[in-house]
């Protein structure tokens, strides 16, 4: 996480004079924690931006992915347990709007009408294949921390093995 942010101040300037009194519409293609969101947010306002609006091209995400997306844990997902309003203060916008789900069938539909059927249970809770489950969740979550925590040991103390647990 710590070279996550200091990779942020590398990867993102501001430019004053395009942020300086004005109201300014920041758009991601999700918020996973909030933290790059809310740092995004402050480097606006200190260069300047009267007004901040945050935009995410995707719906909140409130879950893991199972398939062998590396999304963070439940417990680390700020949308898991926060409202829309609790996230816009907690990075700082003024403003802050998510694509809806009904939107993103749209779009993904858009580029090909013949997909019926979406695997959106990071964004909705409900997963396509019913091996998936809150007990499922919290084994893969407490696999992701082990292995985040011990990344030469994939056995933890009671010999539970780590290496492939997502549903590939």
């Amino acid at each position: 996480q710590d070279v996550r942010k200091r990779s942020l101040n590398f990867k993102l300037h501001t430019i004053d004079l395009e942020f300086k009194g004005n109201s300014v519409l920041l758009v991601d293609d999700s918020i996973v924690r909030g933290n790059t969101s809310r740092k995004i947010v402050e480097m606006a306002r200190k260069a300047g931006a009267k007004k901040v609006y945050f935009a995410s091209a995707s719906p909140p995400i409130i879950g893991p992915d199972p398939y062998g997306i590396d999304l963070p844990t439940t417990n680390e997902l700020i949308a898991a347990d926060h409202s829309i309003e609790q996230i816009r203060k907690a990075i700082g916008a003024d403003g802050l709007f998510y694509t809806t789900i009904k939107d993103l069938h749209n779009a993904i539909q858009i580029g090909n009408n013949k997909i019926k059927h979406f695997s959106e249970g990071c964004f909705t809770g409900k997963y396509p294949t019913p091996e998936v489950n809150k007990k499922m969740l919290i084994k893969i979550g407490n696999q992701r921390n082990f292995t985040r925590e011990n990344p030469s040991n994939s056995t933890d103390e009671e010999g539970e093995s780590y290496k492939a647990m997502t549903l590939i």
